[in-house]
């Protein structure tokens, strides 16, 4: 398993289009929705349980 994943890891490395889309593009990704604020605030997480078990 360990040599599959090395030799897929050595294919994405030379080609620096899959590079961008694997690594940089994701990174990306997360920067710009992380900037958002969607009105909650930092750090403030919201949910619900609902137990219908009863």
């Amino acid at each position: 398993m360990s040599k599959l994943f090395v030799a897929n890891l050595k294919m994405i490395v030379r080609d620096r289009q899959s590079l961008f889309w694997a690594l940089v593009f994701p990174l990306i990704f997360v920067l710009v929705f992380g900037l958002f604020d969607f009105g909650s605030g930092p750090g403030s997480v919201s949910g619900a349980v609902i137990d219908r078990a009863g």
